[in-house]
């Protein structure tokens, strides 16, 4: 069976025919022969060995019948393993609602992803698809373009010796094959790169580049004041503390740290600095590296710049290059791009620094919520869109003795992604993507320069404080203590949270009917029962905690089937809340202001957003199908709604998915002059702002949260995350912003490794309160539960206080504020001595369990969990069993012996 110009269809690994073939014929496709492929067809070949890290490359075509079929029917694409969902199996496979899914299994648990909606699908497209996997991550490419990845996928253990394309077995699935076009299919026993995985799935593919001979650095400018200087076809651009150098036709050469006498960057990959894509990433990839360059200094009064025009793919577009050394000690890059081609451009990539070397050790970190941070020594790629999955947009690398900050100096939050990842088994690069448009025959020049420091050996405080004396200039800075001035409800805040539920969320995703979704409600706590339930928990446990009520006018947080009226089975609204604030009782409820359920009376289609014309952003949530609003359009609906609530007597609200969101909108009922940039976002904050002014004196929180949301809302839900989390944004804002519970809330109090993450990153504590699921608010009193609001009562000090640093040695982690800290042991090993210099003192603890933590303040006060002996500066600060749990709050100390530990 011929497939393309001259090869048979079988895998690359093996050189072996198909052990079945059914039902396949023959065609020509654009001058190539290829394979049809109908329900009725089975294509499947022998791997020669266990592929622990491959690549799956397929091109397919697919008919208009691929999309035919039930609810319940997905469309295979390709598998390994002879069994679809069965063990040992990797499958690709689009479902009926449009998402792609890829499926590990390794014979004991499983791992997907969903990506790539319904919209992208269409039939007679041509679709380059790759799979790409190794124990760190497997990747999809489509087109060019990464459309998601697992971290450490479950790789089979007995490895399948079968490959089938369409049909996922040799005991066929009606209904389950590709149908359509194979245009070309391999199966390769190495995992490709990034760069590989986008230049195979291109269509039209890549051209060749002309080996290029490397450069060598050259000598550095002996100078403390910004500095540029040409000699020898190489461009100096310094200050006391960085020098890059670039080739006069606009090749990078190297980047040096004047602090530690050393080159961070002197084998600078694929001299790669900026690479442009037109929107479809298929007809245009243009970079540095093939485009001519013109070079010359411009000065503007006492600022010099040193400028490249490149000529980008013969006239499609010219790309300028700005960089500008400051007396601040940093480097500052602007481009410009000028769109001669006859699409759009929305994918540029610039500053890309590639070549930082692994070697010496170190880190990268981006600020995902609070910060992931993944050690050289087990990299992993990050790439995140910001504001809204980035709570800071800055990218930090930490290099052996030298540490880089590179942010986009940008108020506004145009959609700019940050990526560090892998570039070779030595190095990374990081890089910055814009993804807005730039529209054909225009001229978009950047309102904001990229600003590159290096802050010497000063890791992640010194990353922080550099950065902060950016972000104290800016109009979100607004500390804590000015929020409690001007709304002192928010002081409930600090004894602690308690979630509880009105009517639960239905498990499981794919819409489903109102009568359906009707008949399947469970209702946890009406109005009734969560009085008594509160009442039980402040008289047994002695506090005033604050309280997180969801579903609180039905059970979902999308307008499901409407805000208002309130649903009845509750009980009586307004009653509850005066009964609640006459007892002095925060209770916020959990609202979604920006995701609209198409099933409410006021949902119109008209007002959603759209990411790009004509398509809408739809997920689907609790069965419910959810449209993303477009800010502009929806506001005066969602502040009438705040209004109405507030006047219930309401003095706390959770808004969910706006803190967490960046709104890439073109509805052009909006009137966005700048469509795919900032436009979007900027309404999004001018939402906020609308419904921050709707709900005066009101605690608000909101989901995950980014630095331009700190005006809006008093509490961002990022809790402590994995050990990948590192609490850099409480580094930035700790002052300005309570870091609240996550999302399912503290369990029962006996997960003590999530407790000791907690009171490294400052979180709330606090405990689930869900009927059914927590016995200790119930009824049976649990002295886990009351060390839980005794260890928050001492440890709410932090609450408005800044993590000065954050730094480790092997598992034992140490958080320092100005006056306290928290040491932890988040190994699964025993520690037996550790000593650190912090804040308070030199600090010496003594026999850590695993999962076990020290919070202790200045005066004294502590929390300990399962830990021996603790002492500052030669002075013993307690001496107890390290199976016990043990809080003292200046008066009495209080413990618990022979607690069970988490697992």
């Amino acid at each position: 069976c011929k497939l393309g110009v001259d090869k048979n269809i079988l895998n690359k690994a093996t050189g072996k025919a198909p052990v079945v073939m059914k039902d396949c014929t023959i065609e020509r496709f654009k001058g190539k022969n290829c394979l049809r492929m109908t329900d009725k067809s089975i294509l499947g070949f022998p791997l020669k060995k266990p592929l622990k890290n491959g690549t799956v490359f397929i091109t397919i075509v697919p008919d208009k019948s691929w999309f035919d079929g039930g609810s319940k029917t997905p469309r295979m694409i390709f598998q390994i393993g002879a069994h679809h969902w069965g063990a040992n199996n990797i499958s690709l496979f689009r479902e009926a609602n449009g998402k792609l899914v890829v499926r590990f299994h390794n014979g004991k648990n499983q791992q997907s992803f969903y990506t790539m909606p319904i919209g992208d699908w269409q039939a007679g497209r041509v679709y380059k698809i790759a799979l790409s996997w190794n124990n760190e991550r497997a990747r999809v490419y489509i087109n060019g373009k990464e459309r998601g990845g697992i971290s450490k996928p479950k790789i089979p253990d007995k490895f399948p010796s079968l490959f089938f394309i369409g049909s996922p077995s040799d005991a066929h699935y009606a209904g389950w094959s590709l149908n359509g076009l194979i245009l070309e299919a391999a199966v390769y026993d190495n995992a490709m790169s990034p760069d590989k995985l986008m230049e195979t799935t291109l269509i039209g593919g890549i051209k060749k580049k002309t080996k290029v001979a490397a450069i060598k650095p050259r000598a550095i400018v002996d100078s403390d004041e910004p500095y540029i200087k040409a000699t020898d076809k190489i461009v100096h651009i310094g200050t006391g503390t960085i020098e890059m150098q670039i080739t006069t036709d606009g090749r990078p050469v190297a980047l040096y740290d004047k602090i530690a006498s050393r080159f961070i960057i002197e084998n600078w990959t694929n001299g790669r600095f900026w690479t442009i894509f037109d929107q479809n990433r298929k007809n245009l990839r243009v970079s540095n590296t093939d485009a001519k360059a013109d070079f010359n200094i411009i000065s503007k009064g006492s600022n010099r710049y040193a400028h490249w025009r490149y000529d980008g793919g013969v006239g499609k577009c010219v790309i300028d290059i700005y960089i500008r050394p400051d007396i601040d000690g940093s480097l500052r890059f602007k481009y410009a791009i000028t769109n001669n081609y006859s699409d759009k451009l929305s994918y540029f990539y610039f500053p890309y620094f590639a070549g930082i070397s692994k070697k010496d050790g170190g880190w990268a970190m981006v600020p995902r919520l609070n910060g992931i941070l993944h050690k050289f020594e087990n990299f992993r790629n990050m790439e995140y869109g910001g504001p809204g999955q980035l709570s800071t947009m800055l990218i930090g690398v930490k290099a052996g003795p030298s540490t880089l900050l590179l942010y986009p100096d940008d108020v506004k939050g145009a959609l700019q992604f940050a990526i560090a990842a892998n570039d070779g088994a030595n190095s990374i690069f990081i890089v910055w993507d814009d993804k807005g448009i730039t529209f054909p025959k225009t001229r978009y020049e950047s309102p904001f320069a990229f600003r590159l420091y290096n802050v010497g050996d000063t890791g992640l405080k010194g990353i922080a404080e550099q950065y902060r004396r950016w972000a104290k200039k800016q109009s979100w800075f607004v500390t804590w203590q000015d929020k409690v001035k001007a709304t002192p409800v928010l002081k409930k805040i600090a004894n602690g949270v308690i979630k509880m539920t009105g009517f639960e969320a239905l498990s499981g995703r794919g819409y489903k009917s109102y009568a359906w979704k009707e008949q399947h409600k469970g209702l946890t706590f009406n109005y009734d029962n969560f009085l008594k339930v509160a009442e039980y928990i402040e008289t047994t446990y002695k506090v005033k905690p604050c309280y997180r009520y969801d579903g609180w006018y039905a059970r979902f947080d999308s307008r499901y089937p409407q805000y208002f009226p309130v649903d009845k089975r509750l009980g009586n609204f307004k009653a509850f809340m005066d009964a609640n604030n006459k007892a002095g009782r925060l209770v916020y409820l959990h609202t979604n202001p920006i995701q609209w359920d198409f099933d409410a009376d006021m949902f119109d289609i008209n007002k959603m957003s759209q990411p790009y014309p004509g398509h809408y952003s739809l997920s689907s949530w609790s069965h419910n199908r959810l449209y993303f609003g477009s800010p502009r359009l929806i506001l005066d609906d969602e502040v009438k709604v705040v209004k109405k609530i507030i006047s219930y007597g309401v003095r706390g609200l959770f808004e969910d998915v706006i803190g967490c969101t960046t709104m890439a909108d073109t509805n052009p009922l909006a009137g966005y002059k700048d469509e795919g940039r900032a436009g979007g976002t900027q309404a999004l904050l001018e939402l906020a702002s609308a419904l921050r002014k709707a709900s005066p004196g009101v605690f608000r929180g909101t989901e995950a949260g980014a630095e331009r949301m700190l005006p809006y809302y008093d509490g961002f839900l990022f809790g402590s995350g994995n050990d990948d989390f590192v609490p850099f944004f409480k580094m930035v804002y700790g002052d300005c912003f309570v870091n609240m519970q996550p999302i399912d809330g503290g369990g029962s109090g006996d997960n003590f490794h999530m407790i000791a993450r907690h009171l490294l990153f400052g979180v709330v504590l606090g405990l689930d309160g869900r009927g059914g699921r927590s016995k200790w608010s119930r009824g049976i009193f649990s002295p886990l539960a009351q060390k839980v609001f005794e260890m928050q009562n001492v440890a709410k000090h932090t609450i408005g206080k800044r993590i000065l640093n954050y730094t480790w040695k092997g598992t034992v982690y140490l958080s320092e504020w100005d006056d306290c800290i928290t040491v932890a042991n988040l190994g699964r090993l025993p520690v037996d001595k550790i000593e650190f210099d912090t804040t308070i003192g030199k600090v010496n603890v003594s026999g850590m369990s695993p999962d076990s933590v020290v919070f202790i303040r200045k005066d004294g006060q502590f929390v300990a969990i399962h830990c021996r002996k603790m002492s500052i500066d030669g002075k013993e600060i307690f001496n107890i069993s390290k199976n016990a749990i043990a809080v003292y709050n200046g008066k009495d100390l209080k413990k618990i012996e022979y607690v069970k530990r988490s697992k």
